[in-house]
């Protein structure tokens, strides 16, 4: 079976959302599923295409694609009365 996990950021990124995207991941590969991850490449502070575009970490096929945005912006509405 296949698993793919697509998030944000991933390792060597460090936060609550990579760390528990990494354990899952991981843990997935070690039961002998082929786990992928497909993230942006880029660091937290800016760093685009400073990671490699594909590599295998712990057993993980972490794939790394060019992100279109430059700036992130909020799912949540403003609430302009506050």
């Amino acid at each position: 079976m296949r698993i793919v996990h697509v998030v944000p950021f991933y390792a060597p990124v460090i936060g609550g959302v990579e760390e528990v995207a990494r354990k899952i991941a991981e843990y997935t590969a070690s039961r002998g599923y082929e786990t992928h991850v497909v993230t942006y490449n880029r660091l937290r502070n800016g760093g685009v295409g400073s990671l490699p575009r594909e590599e295998e970490i712990n057993g993980v096929h972490a794939i790394r694609l060019k992100p279109n945005l430059t700036k992130f912006r909020s799912a949540t509405p403003r609430l302009w009365w506050f």
